[in-house]
């Protein structure tokens, strides 16, 4: 009965291997992780009108959805069961299955069983993909607000405001990998209060963490860097209009005593606070990827992003 029970063994090793595969969730073209590293036509060069006065903020967290909450659990599970089952099948083969197979000079059974848990191990690349590609998408959603930094600055310029503080927004940025991963937060203070609640998914890839972390920490620091340039010059764009229309306005201003060099005094101590702020921003994004293990100098979207920050008419 040896052989029958040989035939079975790989016949239950590719049954999973279908059960897998039909039960891997599918992402949409469009939500690739191509499509996050190359779409740039996505960012509107629209200004989004302000809430209405007593609207709550919104709350990065709770922009998840239920199916990407869903398919984060699914896809870490799956994984961490594929792992396993290869594991214990190849345990399987040297604990027991070696000890009574007959030696063959025609099939080598131990590459023949290795050949079938490879063909299980190899669909883990495609699920660790769908698992980035949701948290990419999800770790971009915040940088949008980089482009509320100017009309903040402005609104606070008459009061006394904290210095030397990173926006709240860059700090929720890795927070979906870090709830992935069941990481408590740093603690770290932030403009904005007290950081979102933990995500459904919190913890889900905990297993994962020392085989991905920095992996997953490096691509998502490269998409959003890429897209966080993309927002500055939006942002700059619309900054370098305010500023041509304030430029019109200063003869109509002196004409009611005002200096003009005054005026353009307190524009350029503006302009520089909300330098000193995206500057600020930029740093803290690369504190929080290095807590990953990220080495900054090896994602090239982020030393342009240090760069273009820092440039004098970036606002």
């Amino acid at each position: 009965l040896a052989h029958r029970f040989w035939r079975l063994t790989l016949q239950i090793i590719e049954r999973y291997r279908k059960w897998i595969l039909s039960k891997m969730p599918v992402i949409e073209a469009g939500q690739s992780l191509t499509a996050l590293r190359e779409d740039k036509g996505v960012l509107s060069t629209r200004v989004a009108s302000p809430p209405p006065p007593g609207t709550p903020p919104t709350d990065n967290a709770n922009q998840f959805t239920v199916v990407d909450e869903d398919r984060l659990k699914q896809l870490a599970f799956m994984v961490k069961d594929v792992k396993v089952v290869s594991q214990r099948v190849m345990l399987m083969w040297f604990e027991e299955i070696s000890q009574f197979s007959q030696p063959s000079e025609d099939v080598d059974l131990e590459a023949v069983l290795r050949d079938s848990v490879s063909q299980i191990e190899a669909i883990i690349p495609e699920m660790t993909l769908q698992i980035v590609t949701i948290l990419v998408k999800k770790c971009c959603e915040p940088v949008e607000k980089v482009r509320q930094i100017p009309g903040q600055i402005r609104a606070t310029s008459r009061m006394r405001d904290a210095q030397g503080t990173p926006s709240a927004f860059v700090h929720e940025i890795f927070k979906p990998l870090r709830d992935f991963f069941g990481i408590a937060g740093t603690g770290s203070v932030v403009i904005g209060g007290p950081g979102a609640p933990s995500s459904a998914f919190r913890g889900a890839g905990r297993a994962l963490r020392e085989e991905y972390e920095e992996k997953w920490a490096r691509e998502i620091l490269e998409v959003v860097s890429s897209r966080y340039i993309q927002h500055l010059g939006i942002m700059r764009k619309n900054e370098e209009a305010v500023r041509r229309l304030k430029k019109g306005a200063r003869t109509g201003i002196s004409i009611f005593g005002l200096s003009n060099s005054n005026v353009q005094d307190d524009a350029q101590k503006e302009e520089e606070r909300v330098r000193n702020q995206m500057i600020l921003d930029v740093e803290r994004l690369g504190k929080d990827a290095k807590s990953f293990g990220v080495e900054l100098s090896v994602v090239p979207a982020y030393e342009s992003l240090v760069s273009f920050a820092a440039q004098s008419d970036a606002v």
